[in-house]
């Protein structure tokens, strides 16, 4: 698995995670 698709899924993650956090708030 490449560094940059590791990358993109953590970030995809850190940022559902940031936006879900913020919806409940």
């Amino acid at each position: 698995m490449m560094l940059e698709a590791w990358l993109s899924i953590v970030a995809f993650v850190t940022c559902q995670e940031i936006i879900l956090t913020s919806i409940l708030a």
